[in-house]
């Protein structure tokens, strides 16, 4: 059985000892963290701001509460409120969605226009990036779901040259991701729809995807994995925009006070999440991999507060909140319930190589911390 070193003589002495190979160690694990959320943002928070998608994951959605008398249908766009730190050149929920150019359409047919009545989810992907892939077989699946009720548009920066000799190549299986793909994929004309969508936004991590309303307002803003139960309150006329910019906007800010380092307010806005979102696994997930994936000062009894939480809301089943339950054992140093946590998210996905990576580092670190 493996002991808590966490709080031991020998941890400290070791950890003095072997300071630049746990250092080695932490950066590899945070590494395969953020290619299991997202590429090129290392907040999973930021990545996921449903979602504040992010991920963002982790993969599945915003969960809030649906008022019968405040839908979609009636709100309108308005600025984020003074004092929320969420500066209005944001791009957010609520606001209308910006247009889009692109310059080809190398899979299926696009749109030039965000017609009314009709819903859209625009989705930024890249050939080179793992966790995109994992959302294409997804995004293809909502696209036959919902059908005419949804436009999902696939939206990359790179040349047609790549796009095409990736549909043409194996997605792992006996078909090409040409056949697997169901939903439109445009090519960016000179990446103007990235600005005006993902850098407007305050957040350049890929996957992420926005749904677009009936009346051409953003709605959620998140990962693609975590599309289906927002998507769904949005076709059928229920989604609350109210509640979900609420959420998006503190979320946003909590990003915003850990740049600026202002450790104090973040603290205080982390716990008041918690607290509000106690029955929403994704929320508190993401909360708990950006805690632990900030410097110090951190509250990481509040990351394990909610990481076993969104745990227990789903039932030990979900990789996503075993994989950061397992996190944030590791950074409190109690690397056997980190161990056994990330053991349970590899049996929950046995074929993800990065799960099983971050597994053998946990292990290796033990091994160099805990040895005689």
């Amino acid at each position: 059985m493996l002991h808590s070193i966490g709080t031991s003589d020998k941890y400290r002495k070791r950890t003095q000892r072997e300071g630049s190979k746990v250092h080695v160690f932490r950066m590899l694990v945070l590494i395969c963290a953020c290619v299991s959320s997202g590429c090129s943002d290392p907040d999973p928070l930021a990545s996921t701001i449903d979602g504040l998608d992010d991920s963002t994951a982790a993969e599945s959605e915003v969960r809030v509460s649906s008022d019968q008398g405040n839908k979609t249908s009636s709100r309108s766009s308005s600025s984020i409120t003074a004092g929320t730190d969420f500066d209005e050149r944001y791009l957010t929920i609520g606001d209308l969605a910006p247009p889009i150019s692109v310059s080809s359409w190398p899979k299926g047919t696009g749109t030039a226009a965000f017609l009314p009545g009709q819903i859209y989810v625009v989705e930024f992907w890249a050939t080179w990036c793992a966790p995109c892939l994992d959302g294409m077989t997804h995004l293809s699946e909502l696209q036959k779901r919902f059908g005419d009720d949804v436009l999902i548009l696939g939206i990359t920066s790179e040349d047609e040259k790549t796009v095409e000799s990736f549909f043409a190549s194996s997605s792992g299986g006996v078909k090409t991701w040409r056949e697997i793909v169901t939903y439109a994929i445009g090519l960016d004309d000179a990446q103007s729809t990235f600005r005006n969508y993902m850098e407007k936004s305050g957040d350049v991590g890929i996957p992420k995807a926005f749904i677009v309303g009936p009346e051409g307002h953003i709605e959620w803003i998140g990962q693609p994995m975590r599309l289906d139960e927002p998507l769904a309150q949005v076709v059928d006329g229920t989604w609350d925009r109210n509640a979900a910019r609420e959420l998006y906007t503190q979320l946003a800010r909590a990003v915003i006070l850990r740049r600026e380092g202002r450790a104090a307010e973040l603290a205080s806005l982390q716990s008041k999440i918690v607290k509000e979102q106690w029955n929403n696994a994704n929320v508190l997930m993401d909360l708990a991999a950006a805690i632990a994936n900030s410097p110090q000062p951190r509250n990481l009894k509040l990351a394990l507060r909610a990481a076993r939480r969104a745990n227990l809301l789903t039932n030990s089943r979900d990789v996503i909140a075993l994989r950061t339950l397992a996190w944030v054992h590791y950074e409190r140093n109690e690397l056997d319930s980190a161990i056994t946590w990330q053991r349970r998210a590899v049996q929950a996905s046995p074929g993800d190589v990065n799960l099983q990576a971050a597994l053998e580092m946990y292990d290796a670190e033990y091994r160099v911390l805990g040895r005689e």
